[in-house]
């Protein structure tokens, strides 16, 4: 755990060292801020990375609310500070075609990357906050067809609660599932953040929760960063019903819970099934954080596999690499044999409370 984060911390403080320089040199050859402005770029592009470094490192021993709000501005910097370095990209080069000696040109162009950058954050902290529902069908020649035609199934995931998402926000993912009127609420993954928070208290909303079929849950990466996982299952046991590479039988059906392993090949998953007890016989719902294996759970014969992780990428250009890593198991219904696989954008978010060309969403699903 403290080699990983010495490694994030390096690798972070590295990349927005090299990205900060661009940005700085970038943004004051035209002298457009000021000598004040220039000053007070240079000190942001110091001061709010080690904010965010600071206060993740503090709240993942302690929960102060101090810490948490200035490790939520720290976030909010961190999409400022990328379209501020691909603007710098781009001014680099407009530079090759356009002389630089056209103040007034690359003026109007830093001008108008220091408003769009603001705007688009403000934009996607706002679209953050606006749920969606997706609904999803799954066609009639899936075999849970027979057994739940006509009920409703509602996936979650990646609500992260933590620093920032706290009980009011629960509370609010809980009164939107509740509308829904689900048969059935699946959790895959994420449901918390990582860092210290008082954890029974910001997870009581849980219990306004309501399925006639119940709510079942499998754990997310975000899970093993806790110190605290182990109260946190205790815990969220009284809500809902907690599988780590274990199942369930319900309406006829297996709903199976595979805890999330970053490491785990395609036997290991294999073998994690059968210890499961899957039962390749029998109509089954798997509930697995990330998507990546889902093709491979389909031709195993996984009948619907519940996914979140990828959050469709949260900000772009992210979602164009995202994309590249998930594929068509990045978000949304994909059918392979018959089966079915839904990947998530989630709820929540991870870092800054911002998602710029995703939504955050809960999936509906339908059986036709």
């Amino acid at each position: 755990m403290i080699l990983r984060y010495t490694i994030f911390i390096i690798s972070f403080l590295g990349v927005l060292g090299i990205g900060s320089y661009s940005i700085y040199q970038v943004y004051s050859f035209t002298n457009i801020l000021g000598p004040n402005g220039d000053l007070i770029l240079l000190l942001l592009l110091i001061i709010m990375p080690i904010i965010f470094i600071t206060t993740m490192i503090i709240g993942n021993k302690k929960d102060y609310l101090i810490n948490n709000y200035l490790y939520t501005i720290s976030c909010l910097w961190l999409p400022i500070l990328l379209y501020l370095f691909l603007g710098s990209v781009i001014i680099t080069i407009l530079m090759v075609f356009i002389p630089v000696s056209n103040i007034a040109f690359y003026n109007f162009v830093i001008n108008f990357i220091i408003f769009l950058s603001i705007f688009l954050t403000i934009y996607g902290l706002i679209n953050a906050g606006i749920f969606n529902i997706k609904k999803v069908l799954i066609p009639k020649e899936n075999p849970l067809n027979q057994i739940w035609h006509g009920k409703k199934i509602v996936l979650v995931a990646d609500t992260h609660i933590g620093m920032i998402y706290k009980k009011n926000f629960l509370n609010k993912v809980v009164n939107f599932i509740n509308k829904q009127n689900p048969d059935l609420i699946l959790f895959a993954g994420d449901l918390i953040d990582g860092p210290k928070f008082t954890m029974e208290k910001t997870l009581e909303p849980l219990a306004n929760l309501s399925a006639k079929l119940g709510i079942y849950y499998a754990p997310g990466n975000h899970e093993s960063y806790s110190h605290d996982d182990k109260d946190l299952y205790t815990i969220l046991a009284k809500y809902m019903t907690v599988l780590r590479d274990n199942k369930v039988n319900i309406n006829n059906t297996d709903i199976v819970g595979l805890s999330y392993d970053a490491k785990e090949t395609i036997m290991g998953l294999q073998n994690r099934l059968i210890k499961s007890n899957y039962n390749k016989e029998n109509p089954t719902i798997l509930i697995r954080h990330t998507s990546k294996d889902n093709e491979f759970l389909q031709k195993f014969g996984i009948n619907l596999t519940v996914s979140g992780h990828t959050h469709g990428g949260q900000i772009w250009p992210f979602t164009i690499g995202a994309k590249a890593i998930f594929k068509k198991y990045i978000h949304g219904l994909n059918i392979q044999n018959n089966n079915a696989s839904i990947t998530t954008t989630g709820i929540g978010t991870w870092g800054p409370p911002v998602r710029i060309g995703t939504k955050p969403e809960i999936i509906v699903i339908t059986f036709e």
